[in-house]
């Protein structure tokens, strides 16, 4: 046999592996802040969401939200009650479309008081659409 020099396959993986742990610990994530921040805003945005149109069922009084762009902020109200007061991020700015700022409604038997939507959008473009479907009390976000 002639002495040939070279890695066994066992010599490699374990280089192969080693190098691929470094990668994912030394890169970082390549997601910008504002897309993060604006993720949680959403997760939270829906949260209240259904929590309201479950109180609205729950104490059969209907649940508005009114979104404030000027002060980048939304409140949950029943009757005159201030339940809740959320910001959303700077660099989203509320556009209503088919729903205004004072248009979502949740009734007292958990159905939205008319059907559209309204965009959460960025300013350098695109962003978020927020759709409520045929009068009833479910929704959908879809990034555009």
């Amino acid at each position: 046999m002639t002495d040939e020099k070279g890695y066994t396959l066992i010599e490699m993986l374990i280089v192969l592996s080693l190098l691929s742990v470094l990668l994912l610990i030394a890169i970082p994530k390549l997601i910008p802040p504002e897309v993060l921040e604006s993720e949680q805003f959403l997760t939270t945005l829906k949260s209240d969401l259904y929590n309201s149109q479950i109180r609205a069922l729950a104490t059969q009084t209907p649940v508005q939200i009114i979104f404030d762009n000027i002060n980048h902020k939304y409140i949950i109200r029943q009757d005159l009650t201030v339940i809740a007061e959320n910001h959303f991020p700077a660099h989203l700015r509320f556009e209503a479309r088919s729903l205004g700022t004072h248009d979502l409604r949740f009734m007292s038997n958990g159905n939205i008081q008319r059907s559209g939507s309204f965009v959460f959008s960025y300013e350098r473009g695109g962003g978020y659409r927020v759709v409520f479907p045929f009068i009833r009390g479910r929704f959908y976000v879809e990034e555009f």
